[in-house]
């Protein structure tokens, strides 16, 4: 029995160390490549960092909802789901349907906790692997 539990907690924690999301080399880039130009400094919702994105909110609440990606409202505009508005990005709507894979990045970034950067602690074991 307590080989499966370590076992079990070996693999989660596996899992949590090699999935880590990193916010400043895999999330921003999206945003500054499809986002900024319109949600960078000209005021209204501001994605041009992560304070000003964690910070962001809409008409409908907050922007992102750490934990939930499904339900957070950056990904149902870019996933065209929201029941307001436009699709996002607005100049190329369906550039998400066709780059499945950064749209992945953001929800699995959100359902991690939409840190900043992965915790200190996986830095440290990742520079090792690396």
């Amino acid at each position: 029995m307590k080989i499966k539990i370590l076992l079990s907690l070996a693999f989660i924690f596996g899992s949590l160390i090699f999935s880590q999301v990193d916010y400043t080399t895999q999330i921003q880039p999206i945003f500054n490549s499809n986002c900024t130009g319109c949600h960078g400094s000209s005021g209204g919702l501001n994605l041009s960092s992560y304070d000003n994105l964690m910070s962001g909110t809409s008409n409908h609440g907050p922007v992102i909802t750490p934990l939930d990606a499904d339900n957070s409202i950056l990904v149902q505009k870019i996933m065209g789901t929201a029941d307001f508005g436009s699709r996002m990005p607005a100049n190329n709507q369906p550039y998400f349907d066709t780059h499945e894979e950064e749209l992945q990045l953001i929800k699995d970034w959100i359902n991690e906790g939409a840190n900043p950067d992965p915790p200190a602690i996986f830095n440290l074991i990742l520079k090792d692997v690396r």
